[in-house]
């Protein structure tokens, strides 16, 4: 099955991963700014037909904004480029009130091995050319190396955007933000 874009998925996919919220979490990882991830097992997804994993980003301080600022940069990538669709999460959502990130746990609750991505020539042409040429080393901190087999994009609050998208992720950004009806939609509500 060829995997829809991430705003056809991503509703679909959050309603199935709620069975998540409230079971027990392993930690996997965190960066040198304090966000942690936590791994909280799998479900099966009648929509992509197969177990998909999940776990919890937790950020310390300015939730909502790191939220927004995330979202808005997977939902430019998803509108500009089609291979996106490959390389970001399945899903990616707000837990009400407390702006947890449900997302996709690339790792299996820590199973499966992941690293810093080291190798900029492995990121597709068509993500580079959408941000800075001197954001190699921001483009990397986005990407995480799986196994040594993959890679997927994992940070997206600081994506280098060339100038013209900058603007454009900036209003996105201002409109998740300040406008509950849009934001609505990527919100997990217990």
């Amino acid at each position: 099955m060829d995997i829809p874009s991430f705003n056809e998925r991503n509703s679909i996919l959050l309603q199935e991963s709620k069975e998540l919220l409230g079971r027990n979490k392993s930690y996997v990882g965190s960066s040198f700014s304090g966000t942690k991830f936590y791994g909280l097992g799998s479900f099966h997804s009648n929509y992509l037909g197969r177990e998909i994993y999940g776990g919890i980003k937790i950020v310390n301080g300015l939730e909502k904004d790191y939220f927004c600022s995330s979202l808005a940069n997977i939902l430019l990538l998803d509108q500009l480029c089609l291979k996106s669709k490959d390389i970001l999460p399945l899903f990616f959502g707000g837990v009400e009130n407390s702006f947890e990130i449900l997302m996709e746990d690339y790792s299996q609750n820590g199973t499966i091995p992941t690293y810093d991505m080291k190798e900029y020539q492995r990121i597709p042409k068509e993500i580079k050319v959408l941000m800075m040429a001197n954001g190699e080393n921001e483009v990397l901190r986005s990407f995480l190396n799986i196994n040594n087999h993959s890679f997927k994009m994992m940070d997206f609050d600081s994506l280098p955007w060339e100038d013209r998208y900058l603007e454009e992720s900036s209003k996105i950004r201002t409109d998740l933000f300040c406008d509950e009806d849009i934001l609505s939609s990527y919100i997990i509500r217990r």
